[in-house]
């Protein structure tokens, strides 16, 4: 097998792997950050990350709990809030 094969065969499933990001336009993120000053700047940069679109930006920046800890709920694409502030999963024997 030739290596250079085996790792274009790698290259190209790690590509796979990654999700395609869309690049929002800067005015609209700077309208938002005026839109909503209350959200912590780490939390907003998270959800401009997580957003696919601008509609969808909007309203995850919208339904921020208020009550904290946060996590990333991935199946609603939303924040959340957790009881489990270590987010660790306890294994029962």
């Amino acid at each position: 097998m030739n290596p250079m094969n085996r790792f274009e065969t790698v290259s190209n499933s790690l590509y796979d792997m990654h999700k395609v990001v869309m690049v929002i336009d800067a005015k609209v993120i700077d309208g938002l950050r005026k839109k909503f000053p209350q959200v912590h700047p780490l939390l907003f940069q998270r959800s401009v990350e997580r957003a696919t679109t601008c509609g969808e930006l909007f309203d995850i920046l919208t339904d921020i709990p208020n009550e904290k800890p946060l996590v990333w709920d991935e199946y609603s694409k939303r924040w959340a809030t957790t009881a489990d502030v270590t987010q660790s999963k306890v294994v029962e024997e």
